[in-house]
């Protein structure tokens, strides 16, 4: 959804530490997120152009958001 184009709902989404790491990454990247209580998320993404993150994007322990930010994170420009 955070690369999408537009707006997504994502419902009954795991929460879970790798669910906040990967939200906080796309953040970082420039998707606008937003929770609600009911395990539903609301995305607007960049449209497969990510903004340079301006520090380092810290996913924890989180193997699998590591290599989505990494793949993601690869569509960006250089500053």
């Amino acid at each position: 959804a955070s690369l999408a184009q537009g707006t997504s709902v994502i419902k009954n989404y795991l929460v879970s530490p790798d669910t906040d790491a990967m939200i906080a990454a796309c953040q970082q990247l420039g998707a606008i997120i937003d929770k609600n209580d009911q395990a539903m998320l609301t995305v607007q993404g960049f449209g497969g152009k990510p903004k340079a993150a301006h520090t380092i994007i810290d996913v924890g322990n989180s193997g699998q958001a590591l290599r989505f930010i990494a793949g993601v994170a690869s569509l960006g420009t250089a500053y």
